[in-house]
């Protein structure tokens, strides 16, 4: 097992380059929120930029984006209605989308996992890569499919994993690389497993354990932050297993920032936005 240290994470930060647009550090499209969890689209969204990328398009439920435009003025907005399959795939012709984002809080209703249905196989018709979080997570383990392959990254809390491997929470905690490398196998994927010391596995047989976070991010809200940050490395060319680290790192190193300052019981997810870039600036200094 690796550990996820400064140094591994400050190699594999992309560079900022002074004669650039914002063209140059790629197009997020965040398939998020919904109108049951609006919170859950902005804040994957917000996390994009956050990152570094250039742009953040989030594609939601028209519901998601009443009185939105005003208060995040940073985002592109593309609504739609119950998941459109057909809006998003024209939406993706028509964009050079570098990475995409699907799953934090679009819930599963029935419609929902007909959609996650149809935009896995979406995917497969363009060279994107994906991040793939809570309810997709959730709809896969529902459609049962196991041809979850390429440029795929995905993220479960062990509750999460449970439901997509068929075995019980607990038994995942008891031995979390065990069950993390068989979720790899079944998957092939890159797949981080949430919680204290989160752990990444990648295609190779390695398995990395993050270093960094605490108990501020039990809360809700966190994992969409994580979402959006490990999109937006995609989005600036980072392979899909160091945009995981990277996102790891700097998600719970902002926790630990905000812990120094405020204590943990109180940090909410939108305040982890404001301490991602201390946490850039603690590792590049």
């Amino acid at each position: 097992m690796i550990e996820i240290n400064k140094d591994i994470v400050k190699e594999i930060i992309p560079k900022r380059i002074q004669n650039s647009h914002k063209g140059d550090y790629g197009k997020v499209l965040c398939i998020t929120g919904s109108k049951k969890y609006p919170g859950a689209g902005i804040l994957s969204a917000m996390a994009v930029l956050k990152s570094g990328a250039g742009y953040s398009i989030l594609c939601s439920e028209d519901e998601v984006f009443a009185g939105c435009a005003a208060v995040y003025p940073d985002l592109i907005f593309q609504s739609h209605r119950n998941f459109n399959a057909n809006f998003v795939k024209q939406i993706l012709e028509k964009n050079k989308v570098d990475s995409i984002v699907l799953g934090c809080g679009i819930t599963t209703n029935e419609y929902v996992v007909e959609f996650v249905d149809k935009m896995l196989d979406c995917f497969k018709e363009f060279d994107i890569p994906v991040v793939l979080d809570a309810d997709a997570l959730n709809c896969i383990a529902v459609l049962n499919r196991n041809d979850i392959k390429g440029k795929i990254i995905l993220t479960p809390h062990p509750k999460e994993l449970s439901r997509l491997i068929g075995v019980c929470a607990d038994y995942i905690q008891a031995d979390r690389e065990h069950f993390l490398t068989f979720a790899q196998e079944k998957y092939a994927s890159v797949i981080l497993l949430k919680g204290h010391h989160t752990l990444i596995s990648d295609n190779n047989d390695k398995i990395y354990k993050n270093t960094t976070g605490n108990s501020c991010l039990a809360k809700a809200g966190t994992g969409d932050v994580l979402a959006g940050l490990i999109g937006g490395f995609l989005a600036q060319k980072v392979s899909p297993v160091n945009a995981t680290i990277l996102a790891a790192y700097i998600h719970g190193l902002a926790a630990d920032l905000y812990a120094e300052k405020f204590g943990e019981y109180s940090m909410l997810a939108s305040d982890l936005l404001n301490f991602i870039p201390m946490a850039f600036k603690k590792i590049l200094r």
